[in-house]
């Protein structure tokens, strides 16, 4: 593999007691507090986020910039290009954990046909894609100029 970019992030556990864990997570310009979602023990808090959180910001973030690529190389207006997910995480079949990601992207002006061969192009292009394909169930909407809001 080429090296294209290098980040370093940190992940401490915390516990104090009387509270649930939580995590810290540092890069270079994230910080973000950590705790676990309502369904796994955790506490619902507006001051932390949870891994699934930081897993969907980062798939779509990720996604969202390869269709931008794909479609400045075809000369497709991606205007207003929006890419949503829909993260969960459940029990698996061998009782751990495992995610299942639904993905919307949307191109407003794109025609359909042409949105979801970009979409189709750009899966080659986003690494986060690349990890979960084979690992994760994933569903992909897309949404072109014809299509519209369902």
């Amino acid at each position: 593999m080429r090296v294209h970019a290098t980040e370093n992030v940190t992940a401490t556990l915390t516990s104090e007691p009387g509270r649930q864990p939580e995590v810290a997570v540092e890069a270079r310009t994230i910080n973000a507090l950590l705790s676990l979602p309502p369904g796994f023990g955790g506490q619902k808090r507006d001051d932390t986020a949870n891994p699934e959180q930081l897993f969907g910001g980062a798939l779509t973030g990720c996604f969202a910039f390869a269709v931008q690529y794909v479609g400045r190389r075809a000369r497709a207006d991606v205007d207003g290009l929006v890419c949503r997910a829909e993260v969960r995480v459940g029990q698996a079949r061998d009782l751990g954990n495992e995610l299942e990601v639904d993905v919307v992207v949307e191109l407003p002006g794109v025609p359909q046909e042409q949105a979801e061969e970009l979409v189709a192009n750009a899966r080659r292009y986003c690494p986060f894609h690349r990890a979960i394909e084979g690992n994760v169930r994933e569903t992909i909407t897309v949404r072109g100029s014809d299509r519209g809001a369902e």
